[in-house]
Parts: C-alpha cells; structure tokens; sequence
C-alpha cells in the first residue's frame, strides 16, 4: 500500500501525494493537512514507510479490537 501511495518513488508519502489520494477519495486538502499532522511522528512534514507502517497496525488493532 505504501508504494502505491509514494507516487515518485522516493520512499516517502509526500502532503501533495496525500491530498491527491485523498481527494481521489473525495476527501478534501485539509483532511490530508490533519492526518499528515496526526501520522508525521518525526514532525518532517512527509511519511514514511515506518510511520505508515505503524497508522496500518493501529488501524488493524482498532478493527480486530472491535
């Protein structure tokens, strides 16, 4: 998943890449804004593969969890 995210390949999701995928799912370039802010643990202004890796188990936590 985080491979078809990082369009340009550069092994980090971008905020532009974000809000593309984001908007693609209707979405609006804030909601990319704050979940970029609630995922960017090192505060570097892009994702990457570890911080993605750690919103997907969380996720995964929340559902089994249920």
């Amino acid at each position: 998943m985080f491979h078809l995210l990082d369009t340009n390949g550069d092994g980090r999701i971008s905020i532009e890449e974000l809000t593309d995928v984001m908007k693609g799912l209707g979405a609006t370039g804030d909601d990319a804004q704050e979940l970029m802010q609630l995922l960017d643990a090192n505060g570097d202004g892009s994702l990457s593969s570890n911080e993605f890796d750690s919103f997907q188990r969380q996720v995964k936590f929340k559902v089994c969890s249920k």
